[in-house]
């Protein structure tokens, strides 16, 4: 998590989000819960991205099943990805091609060697009676897995494509506060000084503003608004009490202001 620890005696965090992933969800409105109150079906290691388990396991079984299923047009197309899945959907997708290439290996390797041990059986004449019909199960079996590692070897190609196109065909905006900074999947502070701390956040580098904060202490966190060159409320327009304000004329904390904003590219 990109947040503060829990508190026993809440079963909470003590620290809030700093984003509302989704804000049509009200669950996701409380910024202190985890996983939606729910994380027997769902995992967010960064608090930004909520991933769902059963998702994930939907996912790699509806893969492994349609790389099985080569012969089954039918089948394949109900099977097949579709549009507006979740990144858990995807991400249990590409462990299903995984799987279902190590599968198709076995199959071959299996179907292979059994194909030659038949063969041996077969050069007796009593052996052929054996040998004949192992040569064609092993034959179906190697071709099978031949078959399968094909399928998951395209599908994951295909998907990998598909990210890849997606994430240029995203636009960026130069101008926004941090476009030409590094990307962060949590805060990273810059400067600290007893319970004060200049923080950076930079999710989405062009995508979205990256964003400065001070912490005046474990509870206070106001956000730096390098176009107004004044503190805000966190996530709002809203400029904070003057005595936050004052705080802009002390040196150490200009320097640490200044030195957030050239790490995130300024």
């Amino acid at each position: 998590m990109a947040r503060g620890g829990t508190t026993r005696r809440w079963g909470r965090f003590v620290q809030a989000d700093t984003i509302v992933p989704k804000p049509e969800n009200p669950q996701d409105l409380n910024r202190y819960s985890y996983t939606r109150n729910n994380p027997l079906r769902y995992t967010d290691p960064t608090g930004h991205d909520l991933k769902d388990g059963w998702d994930c396991v939907q996912g790699m079984v509806a893969q492994v099943l349609l790389n099985n299923s080569s012969l089954i047009p039918t089948a394949r197309e109900a099977l097949a990805a579709k549009p507006g899945e979740s990144s858990a959907m995807t991400m249990g997708r590409s462990v299903g091609d995984a799987w279902s290439m190590l599968q198709g290996a076995i199959e071959i390797t299996a179907g292979l060697g059994g194909e030659a041990a038949s063969i041996l059986v077969s050069a007796t004449g009593v052996g052929s009676i054996v040998g004949v019909p192992a040569m064609a199960i092993n034959g179906v079996v190697a071709a099978h897995g031949a078959s399968v590692l094909l399928s998951a070897a395209t599908e994951a190609g295909k998907r990998l494509g598909n990210q890849m196109a997606a994430r240029s065909s995203k636009g960026t905006n130069p101008d926004l506060l941090g476009a030409n900074g590094p990307r962060l999947d949590g805060s990273k502070t810059i400067w600290q000084k007893g319970q004060q701390r200049v923080d950076v956040e930079n999710f989405a580098p062009g995508e979205r503003p990256a964003s400065i904060h001070l912490h005046t202490s474990n509870t206070g966190k106001w956000q730096y608004r390098p176009d107004l060159g004044q503190f805000a409320y966190d996530k709002s327009d809203v400029l904070a009490p003057s005595w936050v304000q004052k705080l802009l004329e002390r040196r150490d904390i200009r320097n640490a202001l200044d030195k957030a904003r050239k790490y995130l590219g300024e």
